[in-house]
């Protein structure tokens, strides 16, 4: 894939995921969480896509330069 195609995906997932992340936070301070309780909830789903990517990257890495085994 070229460079710029890469840079355009990684910008939209970006975008994507930092407009989900501030739906949360605002979903959760209009269910009456505090600021905190707020902030953790997008805190811990920051967590669970981190995991996420990691196995999508060992997938794709895997996929393109398969280990000699």
């Amino acid at each position: 894939m070229s460079d710029w195609i890469d840079k355009a995906v990684a910008k939209e997932a970006k975008d994507t995921m930092k407009a989900c992340l501030i739906e949360v936070y605002d979903k959760a301070l209009e269910s009456n969480f505090t600021p905190g309780e707020a902030r953790a909830l997008a805190r811990g789903l920051i967590g669970d896509e981190v995991a996420f990517l990691r196995v999508l990257v060992d997938y794709w890495i895997d996929s393109e330069r398969p280990s000699i085994t």
